[in-house]
């Protein structure tokens, strides 16, 4: 079962809760999508998907995806290129 089915099929649930869990979903596949496609790439796939690049730092720190990114060192919350 899809994690969309697996939300929607929990009636009980408040709609807040399962449509934040569908758009981290959605954020997640589409940001990793991405920066696989440029091959980790920050600039690029800002440019791509038309995401400016701090919001673009911020979702990728938000679903942990920038250990994947070589070079890049971390500070609080922003990113800083070498």
């Amino acid at each position: 079962m899809s994690s969309e089915t697996q939300a929607l099929s929990t009636t009980r649930r408040p709609f807040k809760a399962i449509r934040r869990e569908l758009i981290e979903e959605f954020e997640r596949r589409y940001v990793y999508r991405l920066l696989e496609q440029h091959d980790f790439n920050v600039s690029a796939v800002a440019r791509s998907s038309g995401l400016s690049r701090r919001h673009l730092y911020s979702l990728i720190r938000k679903h942990g995806f920038h250990e994947h990114i070589p070079g890049m060192q971390w500070t609080a919350d922003i990113a800083v290129e070498p």
